[in-house]
């Protein structure tokens, strides 16, 4: 699972010298408006394909 985070985080998880609970910290469920979900066909499934009609919703 990727972690997402909001672009004021970048410099704290990005940052060599962080420590282990501060970035545990940021390691939490995104809000649900922020990714959204929909269907698309099963050509994405194959890494033979490409462009971005592959994500484009079915």
């Amino acid at each position: 699972m990727p972690v997402i985070l909001a672009p004021d985080t970048y410099a704290v998880w990005l940052d060599p010298k962080g420590d282990l609970v501060t970035l545990q910290a940021r390691l939490s469920p995104c809000a649900d408006d922020v990714l959204a979900l929909h269907p698309v066909g099963k050509a994405v499934g194959n890494v033979r394909n490409e462009g971005l009609g592959l994500i484009d919703p079915k």
